[in-house]
């Protein structure tokens, strides 16, 4: 199968946007595999369309839909333009601590801010070969209890 039929085989109509189902890189961009390459399906789906990208440009969606990749939705921007503009959806990545990286992660045990997580509990042992750790299974358990509050509304 072509990689245009395969683009098209990750796509769906709606209303007048061609919204992309398949894979995002780790920028939230969707990417579709040619040959051995992984190429940002926007920018496949624009010079397939339109020809060569000029230096220097990026490909994004006039529409505002970070999925959308119909062609009438597509223009070329220079890079020092794109960094320029505006992005609803841009946010600060930050490292987002679960309860594992705090039980398994020995300076956590000193700060203050955790101490009182950790009141009760044992060392964190090696992992056994059969079993997890009586600390690991406290450590799911409290992963379970904030997805649960999580979904329920809790912040």
């Amino acid at each position: 199968m072509s990689v245009l039929l395969n683009l098209l085989a990750h796509t769906k109509r709606e209303g007048d946007h061609l919204l992309w189902q398949g894979a995002l890189d780790r920028d939230g961009a969707p990417v579709i595999r040619s040959g051995r390459k992984v190429v940002r399906a926007r920018r496949y789906m624009y010079e397939a369309n339109f020809g060569p990208l000029p230096d220097n440009h990026v490909v994004r969606a006039t529409c505002g839909l970070r999925s959308c990749i119909l062609p009438s939705h597509l223009e070329a921007v220079p890079r020092s333009e794109f960094a320029k503009l505006p992005r609803p959806g841009a946010q600060k990545r930050y490292r987002r601590y679960g309860p594992r990286d705090l039980f398994l992660n020995p300076r956590h045990r000193s700060d203050p801010r955790w101490a009182h997580l950790f009141e009760g509990l044992p060392e964190p042992e090696k992992p056994k070969a059969k079993g997890k750790s009586e600390l690991l299974q406290h450590a799911d358990a409290l992963a379970k209890l904030w997805r649960q509050m999580a979904r329920d509304g809790h912040r």
